[in-house]
């Protein structure tokens, strides 16, 4: 029972900085290092859900899979939810302002791509975990190595753009 006072506290406070961080870039410009630290933190938290779904995914399909293999997307798809809420909060940060306006443009230039290789991992990732609820392995088994390896290319793409969006706000 704490553990979960303790999750919905968090989601609680997650809300408020958000309500705040939104609320506050209407009427100021952030220091440089506020303005990265407002976009580091979204950041974070898309790039941790994206590891977890991954790794879920990695952990939970099976190397070799046949028309008898049973496969639990439970998990995977509760983790894949919650895309939603961070893919609209990093939406939100094209609100923020920088008193550095140089500084503003370079970091919004890679926003762009680091939303769009997230996109593109998300409808990968929602178009795979479809095939696995819906049972397609057991019709087409030949298809899992090639959507294993179209996965993994989507996540090595997204981890280059976050390493590149990283570096940025260094």
């Amino acid at each position: 029972l704490s553990h979960a006072i303790h999750k919905h506290m968090q989601k609680i406070l997650i809300v408020l900085a958000s309500l705040l961080l939104v609320g506050c870039s209407t009427f100021s410009k952030y220091s440089a290092v506020e303005y990265n630290n407002a976009v580091a933190e979204k950041v974070n938290a898309t790039t941790s859900n994206i590891k977890e779904i991954h790794e879920l995914y990695v952990s939970g399909i099976p190397v070799s899979i046949t028309e008898e293999s049973e496969i639990d997307t439970a998990e995977m798809t509760q983790a894949f939810l919650l895309r939603e809420d961070r893919t609209s909060e990093i939406e939100k940060l094209s609100k923020l302002e920088s008193k550095d306006p140089e500084q503003e443009a370079a970091v919004e230039e890679k926003l762009t791509e680091y939303i769009e290789a997230v996109n593109e991992y998300y409808a990968t990732y929602e178009e795979i975990l479809s095939y696995y609820k819906d049972g397609g392995y057991k019709e087409d088994p030949t298809q899992v190595k090639p959507l294993d390896e179209i996965l993994s290319h989507k996540y090595n793409e997204f981890t280059d753009i976050n390493n590149e969006m990283s570096d940025t706000l260094e």
